[in-house]
């Protein structure tokens, strides 16, 4: 096993490292010999690693002692200033744009490890797994980072003019992405020999971060597209209204509420309950928004599973979402384990609840959006999957955190019940 990991542990750090530069850099311009270039530049990286082996095994412990954190810091700087030269070399792009990649690429791969380290500590393995066991792990993690990345990231630059990125403020911009993220990065291996609870801290982290971005996204995309006005000359209780007669669902009610972004639909009473901006206003925002709460009603109407399992998931979800916290406290309070797992399972029901609302809200979405690329035009159709889609993570980032939660939940019991 030592000759497999000796070997396999600097190949599977060369693709964490190398594959976010090059990916970020995909849509850059490509200098003569390009393939040539990317392998000759590999290949020193891959020598990097191997000559530097004391570094790679301090990067995949589970502590790194104060002592070595100089060592690791020379290590990942010039991990980075290879990261930085393979795209130069690479592509025809200036040193600030470079700068500006290798910046994203090595947030990219701290987002895959990090989430590897959170996946680690949630579930308590108490067998320590091996460092090529790691490796994979973290792999694993880094290439699903990777792929979103290329996915909502990649391929968006690639239709538009490559990036060149002007200003010496990149430059400062990548020192404290650098440092926050190795700082960050020793922390989580070192806390947890201090004797705190790094898996609650990095949960706490990570949903606060999720529900504040994704809250943000959803503002500023339904902002924008609220000042762009419909062509189509349509308020979004007209486009909806007239979504809901294409798709027989002719029976259903149009109303307002108060509030910002409080657009829902209600099935007890078959009515729409657009907000004040949204039922008058004629912007392509307030007639996407119109137009997926006009999708949940043709679900109810077509008998659309996943929206009637939500419905009937309602009066179960509100009453557990009450209950849990109070018979998880109690559970504690009074050392009765069957309280906290009772708890626990009640707690379980909200987060189906949350996971069966994704295809619901997703579904909803993708009705809106055709019904527009159909009846609407190409402006509407470009704004309303905007706005629908950062509506979309709002909810994703609703479920992964109560997922993460649960499994926080459940981690801690069973530690306790040892």
């Amino acid at each position: 096993m030592d000759t497999v990991e000796a070997i396999l542990v600097p190949l599977i750090t060369l693709a964490m490292f190398a594959t976010p530069a090059l990916l970020v850099s995909a849509p850059f311009p490509r200098r003569n010999h390009f393939e040539v270039r990317v392998a000759a530049c590999l290949a020193v990286m891959l020598a990097i690693f191997v000559f530097w082996q004391p570094a790679v095994d301090l990067s995949t412990s589970e502590y790194i002692p104060v002592g070595d954190f100089v060592f690791m810091a020379v290590f990942f700087a010039a991990t980075l200033a290879n990261m930085m030269l393979v795209i130069l070399i690479c592509h025809r792009v200036s040193a600030m744009t470079a700068c500006y990649a290798t910046t994203i690429a090595y947030t990219v791969q701290n987002l895959g490890s990090g989430v590897s380290e959170l996946v680690a500590l949630l579930a308590d393995t108490s067998v320590a797994p091996g460092r090529l066991f790691m490796m994979l792990r973290m792999s694993i993690f880094c290439l699903i980072a990777f792929a979103l990345y290329y996915l909502f990231i990649t391929k968006r630059i690639s239709r538009e003019a490559p990036l060149q990125v002007p200003g010496k403020r990149v430059f400062a911009l990548f020192l404290t992405v650098i440092l926050v993220s190795i700082v960050f990065d020793m922390g989580v291996k070192r806390l947890p020999g201090l004797g705190i609870d790094m898996s609650y801290l990095i949960l706490t982290l990570v949903t606060m971060v999720l529900g504040m971005a994704t809250q943000a996204n959803i503002r500023r995309a339904y902002n924008k597209w609220s000042q762009v006005p419909s062509p189509g000359g349509y308020t979004g209780a007209e486009m909806a209204q007239r979504m809901l007669q294409t798709s027989g669902a002719t029976s259903v009610g149009i109303g307002r509420v108060s509030g910002y972004l409080t657009d829902h639909y209600d099935p007890r009473d078959n009515n729409l309950h657009l907000s004040e901006q949204n039922f008058t206003g004629g912007s392509v925002a307030s007639v996407a928004v119109a137009c997926h709460e006009a999708g949940h009603a043709v679900q109810t109407a077509q008998g659309y599973v996943f929206g009637n399992l939500r419905t009937a998931l309602v009066p179960v979800a509100n009453l557990s979402q009450q209950l849990w916290s109070l018979l998880f406290f109690a559970g504690i309070m009074l050392n009765v384990m069957g309280l906290v797992r009772a708890a626990i399972a009640l707690f379980a029901f909200s987060v189906l609840f949350h996971v069966v609302t994704l295809p619901v809200e997703i579904d909803a979405s993708r009705r809106a959006v055709a019904y527009l690329s159909q009846y609407g035009t190409a402006l509407d159709q470009q704004g309303a999957r905007e706005v629908l889609t950062a509506a979309a993570l709002t909810y994703v980032a609703a479920a992964l955190s109560s997922l993460l939660q649960l499994l926080y939940l459940m981690s801690r019991t069973r530690r306790s019940e040892r």
